[in-house]
């Protein structure tokens, strides 16, 4: 928003979708040409593999510093190992031995979760109701996910992400949906190698050398 004049901006750009190599809308994806990223203080570049070797990273550094004089870092997603029982809070037994499963999201880049689910549990049955970001939810859909899901055999579960399991929750009071094992699959940021510290005190100065405004008093 300009009207808000930010202290530090902080822009994200995803590693498969890098801003240097994209354009302006309707060509592109972008809403202003990447020369804007000079108004950037940090830039993550989001969604990389934790493996990235160091000569990409230097690599995508010089690209990026082509727009932008901002310090650069790196981050991933990871999946957590346990899963919870979302109508009964708590509960994180009963999964393991799930052979069918029903993978149900609504989030920008589903491929890595389903590819991860299907790795760490590999199901002999797998669906995945894959909806659009954002998505909300209907009692119709729920409907089918329930229906797909009465179609396998013992054991199976329902897995979704926190995000998606919210509004499943909101839609599914009320119905026999919140009787069925629905699952929900964690997913945080990490970053790569030491870019999280390096990144923690680059915030941590920037608080410090601006405390007053954020009511911040020295004793």
């Amino acid at each position: 928003h300009r009207a808000i004049k930010p202290g530090m901006n902080i822009l994200l750009t995803d590693y498969e979708k890098i801003f240097t190599r994209d354009k302006v809308m309707p060509m592109g994806r972008l809403r202003e040409h990447p020369k804007g990223a000079k108004r950037a203080d940090i830039i993550v570049v989001t969604k990389c593999p934790f493996d990235l070797p160091e000569e990409e990273k230097k690599a995508l550094q010089n690209e990026i510093a082509e727009f932008s004089d901002a310090e650069v870092f790196f981050s991933g997603i990871k999946y957590s190992e346990v899963l919870e029982n979302v109508f009964k809070p708590g509960e994180n037994s009963g999964w393991q031995d799930a052979r069918n499963i029903i993978l149900v999201s609504g989030i920008a880049k589903s491929k890595p979760l389903e590819e991860f689910i299907r790795t760490k549990m590999k199901p002999e049955n797998f669906e995945h109701f894959n909806f659009r970001d954002h998505y909300h939810y209907k009692v119709s859909d729920l409907k089918a996910i329930e229906e797909k899901f009465n179609t396998f055999a013992d054991p199976k579960i329902i897995i979704s992400t926190d995000k998606d399991a919210v509004r499943l929750i909101e839609v599914a009071r009320g119905t026999s949906f919140e009787k069925l094992p629905l699952y929900r699959q964690s997913i945080h940021v990490e970053f790569l190698g030491n870019d999280k510290e390096r990144f923690n005190k680059k915030i941590l100065d920037y608080v410090r050398q601006n405390k007053a405004n954020f009511g911040i008093h020295s004793k």
